[in-house]
């Protein structure tokens, strides 16, 4: 089971910004020395008044201090940028890394994002695909041609391909089926996103790999899960801790649109633990570690991204946090 951070790069309104680009690099190191996986970084745009750095940036000066650990995009909003633009970024932080990133992927949801961008939201799911396309033609051949309904491209030279033959691994996010058939379909694997409950995932998981089967495809080697984490001395403690950060954040997302946590605003207000029983790791050391061996056994996850910090989050609840992973990953390996 391998184990990542997912890095927060999101911060509340009236919070300063001085210190927060060490916060991550002491984050990373932590997480290095903890013996941990990866570390990935997410995507928004025009998300005022909270304020948020871009992760290709921020994971090029990660990779500097991430050693052994895989770098990601967890993730990037393809739908409303251009292919080309972001083949080459990628490709480039695939050399930074020498061949340790994985390209996470997804369409995006807000009208806000789509607006500033300059594309319609209507058509965001069949321009993805075209973006996806495009990219791996990109990242492979010398010369390329490409003609689609939203991209049409005739005989251009990439300026140059990734580290790793063929490109990093591309790994696709979303929760409603069309999301996940075309990760099924075009990408390398699916990413589960941190809302539907166990339950939930077990349902979408099954419909994931029956599509993959379907389409005559290899099942992939690898399957990730992004969870919400946050780990204290006892279960009561974690909850009482982490409840006023989740339920912000949660809100939060509800008012820009995504309507999985629309949905869940009222759950989690009534009762946040029973909200988070089945969803999020909040607990002691000891109770992580045995939900983390259940997403293992029964659900065949391979690769836990865990998101470890909310917007007015303390960078010592982080820390903690990502130490005690250590310990479990450690237990795990043992």
């Amino acid at each position: 089971m391998k184990i990542g951070i997912f890095t927060s790069t999101q911060y509340e309104p009236e919070e300063t910004l001085n210190g927060c680009i060490d916060s991550i690099l002491e984050q990373t190191e932590t997480a290095k020395e903890n013996k941990l996986d990866s570390i990935w970084a997410g995507q928004h745009f025009a998300i005022g008044p909270f304020k948020m750095f871009q992760p290709v940036p921020i994971l090029s000066r990660v990779s500097a201090l991430s050693g052994h650990m895989q770098v990601g995009t967890a993730i990037s909003l393809l739908s409303m940028q251009n292919p080309i633009r972001v083949a080459e970024e990628m490709a480039t932080l695939d050399w930074i890394t020498e061949g340790r990133l994985v390209f996470g992927a997804g369409i995006g949801y807000r009208d806000e994002e789509f607006e500033v961008m300059g594309k319609r939201k209507s058509n965001r799911a069949k321009r993805f695909v075209e973006c996806i396309e495009l990219m791996k033609k990109w990242w492979t051949e010398n010369t390329v041609t490409y003609h689609g309904e939203h991209f049409s491209i005739s005989e251009k030279k990439p300026s140059l391909h990734p580290f790793q033959p063929g490109g990093p691994k591309i790994w696709i996010a979303g929760e409603v089926e069309a999301s996940i058939r075309r990760a099924a379909l075009i990408g390398d694997c699916w990413i589960p996103l941190p809302i539907p409950n166990n339950t939930e995932l077990s349902d979408k998981l099954k419909f994931y790999r029956e599509q993959v089967t379907s389409a005559g495809l290899a099942q992939s080697t690898e399957q990730p899960l992004m969870r919400e984490v946050y780990i204290s001395d006892n279960d009561e403690k974690a909850y009482e801790l982490a409840a006023p950060y989740l339920m912000n954040k949660y809100k939060a997302y509800a008012s820009w649109g995504q309507e999985e946590s629309a949905g869940s605003v009222d759950s989690i207000e009534e009762d946040f633990r029973s909200f988070c029983n089945n969803r999020f790791l909040i607990g002691s050391p000891e109770t992580i570690q045995k939900s983390i061996i259940n997403y293992r056994d029964n659900y065949g996850i391979s690769h836990l991204i865990c998101r470890i910090q909310w917007p007015g989050m303390k960078q010592k609840e982080v820390l903690e946090t990502i130490r005690a992973l250590g310990v479990c990953k450690s237990k795990l390996d043992n």
